[in-house]
């Protein structure tokens, strides 16, 4: 489950990746009527690729009324979405005997529309579900930002929330019928930055492979089928590769040394997807904190961020940095919550999870002994581990003394 706090310009729109668009010159007639939206510019994206690509843009005239003529893909159904302002509307091109019209208006545009077919009257309704999930998560974050609501009930909210909408798109949409445009569109949906369904989760995966055993059927030749198999044997390899992972950090960790007595190297992904190793960071005649926390999974996270800002700012002068392992489950979470941080993120992707989502297990925290987080490590100047603190209480002083 993934996690961002701001809208783009494709905010109410999933952001699907597709393969890139055939050379066929196929045209559609997407048009419509926008009410209070005379000079107002509109735009249309192509769902393609891991960004949306603009096809065309105008300005409503006097009427508010638009028209587009998209070329669009071979093999299978096709997916656009209007943009204006900060709101949009998907459509799904099905058939090219079927205009899609559209009739909206200007300030309720993304999320009260019509529309005439009955597929895109679908594709409207599963829209629906995400406005209103979205809506929630804004609510909850807005209580969390002022501090109306713990960290940890803040967790609970969202996952609940996204757990009742990941239900219901499953038994309206997704296996009440698989080789619909519309469970398609559903699948990669991002609603307020969180990915709704993973491939790499063992029960989400099974969505992926029954959209694409559908998809396989009915539209051989869409590049779509090909990205869905791909993603759905992806997944597969990804647990494999798990149970590997585990084996071997169980033998790093049979002959490590404990991390008090000496310095043991990671090398863990960074925020930039790049690797990233704690001995790059580490040294130099610089005092390093090697810390461990979560992100999403403890209540602690945020105020112990606070108190790590305070101590960098205070000590990044005379030398100190950070270098912090992220034992989240949830990737763009991870990534949206380290984006401005001014210390080295890193995530440990060797994670086992249970049913709920909580971590069982990490290589790196295994590496050094953490059974709680967060718990932060003080290197000295020779690379030692000087200090483990758990009580950050007790950090700003035990950094003074090294200091």
């Amino acid at each position: 489950m993934k996690k961002n706090t701001l809208y783009n310009l494709m905010a109410g729109a999933a952001l699907i990746v597709l393969a890139s668009c055939s050379n066929d010159e196929r045209t559609a007639s997407i048009s419509g009527t926008v009410n209070d939206g005379k000079g107002e510019k509109i735009a249309l994206m192509h769902l393609s690729g891991s960004n949306p690509v603009l096809v065309d843009t105008l300005t409503l005239g006097e009427n508010g009324a638009f028209k587009f003529k998209p070329s669009v893909e071979k093999g299978g159904p096709d997916l656009f979405c209007l943009v204006m302002g900060n709101q949009t509307i998907p459509v799904v091109i099905d058939t090219l005997q079927t205009p899609v019209v559209i009739t909206a208006n200007k300030e309720h545009f993304g999320t009260s529309y019509q529309v005439e077919d009955e597929l895109n009257n679908t594709l409207r309704e599963a829209v629906g579900y995400g406005n209103e999930l979205r809506r929630n998560i804004l609510n909850i974050t807005n209580l969390r930002r002022n501090n109306q609501m713990s960290q940890l009930v803040y967790n609970d909210s969202l996952q609940s929330l996204v757990n009742t909408y990941k239900a219901n798109m499953l038994e309206k949409y997704i296996y009440k019928d698989p080789s619909s445009p519309v469970s398609y569109y559903v699948l990669f949906e991002t609603v307020s930055g969180l990915q709704i369904f993973d491939p790499m989760d063992r029960k989400d995966n099974r969505a992926y492979g029954a959209v694409a055993n559908l998809w396989l059927n009915t539209y051989p030749n869409s590049p779509r089928t090909a990205f869905l198999e791909q993603r759905a044997k992806e997944g597969i390899a990804a647990r494999l590769q798990a149970k590997r992972e585990q084996e071997r950090a169980d033998s790093l960790i049979q002959n490590a040394v404990k991390a008090e007595a000496s310095f043991v190297d990671l090398n863990l992904l960074g925020t930039k997807d790049e690797y990233v190793a704690l001995s790059s960071v580490n040294g130099h005649g610089s005092i390093t904190l090697l810390d461990f926390t979560a992100y999403y999974l403890t209540d602690a996270s945020v105020p112990h961020n606070e108190t790590l800002m305070k101590i960098y700012e205070k000590y990044k002068a005379k030398g100190l940095k950070i270098y912090q392992v992220c034992l989240d489950a949830d990737v763009n979470f991870w990534k949206v919550s380290a984006a401005n941080l001014p210390w080295t993120v890193v995530r440990d992707t060797e994670l086992l999870f249970d049913e709920n989502g909580m971590v069982q297990y990490s290589a790196a925290a295994a590496l050094y002994n953490v059974s709680n987080i967060p718990t932060t490590f003080i290197m000295g100047r020779d690379d030692a581990a000087l200090n483990r603190v758990e009580d950050d209480s007790k950090l700003d002083a035990a950094v003074a003394k090294v200091m």
